[in-house]
């Protein structure tokens, strides 16, 4: 990436054994429309990518899906 640039991403985990999702975002925010309507909206746990030599990226904790819900990412 050229100096002066940066990257977002966003990488998720889906378990679907327990029916739930963790993911990192590094400056993207993702959103979880449920079958019901009801919009959750998924902040990023980091900066961009590009920034910080020494960024630190969290993983969020798992959240539940239920059938009918719909990830955008």
């Amino acid at each position: 990436v050229p100096e002066g640039s940066f990257v977002t991403l966003l990488l998720a985990e889906l378990d679907p054994l327990s029916g739930t999702i963790r993911y990192v975002g590094a400056g993207h925010d993702a959103t979880i429309i449920r079958a019901d309507g009801q919009v959750l909206r998924l902040p990023s746990t980091g900066m961009v990518l590009g920034l910080l030599r020494d960024a630190v990226f969290g993983m969020s904790p798992p959240i539940p899906l239920a059938a009918g819900d719909l990830l955008l990412m």
